[in-house]
């Protein structure tokens, strides 16, 4: 993969995130605690604040997604507009 990310901000993971929010029709609140993160870290993430690889890959797991979708500039499967 070659996704350049900034380890501080990555607004296509926290659009990605949002995308597969709003897919379930939960709040960010109720997903994060249905999936086992603490509401205000998921919320941050959201909101593009890049955890880390090893994290990022771990929440792609949990949520049931690609880390390679998570990641991507154009995510398969997940409208981001």
């Amino acid at each position: 993969m070659s996704a350049l990310i900034n380890h501080t901000r990555n607004p296509v993971w926290g659009r990605t995130l949002r995308a597969k929010v709003a897919e379930t029709g939960l709040s960010q609140a109720a997903f994060a605690t249905r999936h086992g993160f603490v509401s205000r870290t998921f919320n941050s993430w959201c909101n593009g604040r890049w955890p880390g690889e090893k994290t990022a890959r771990e929440v792609a797991k949990a949520i049931g997604i690609e880390y390679d979708t998570l990641i991507s500039e154009r995510p398969t499967g997940i409208d981001t507009e």
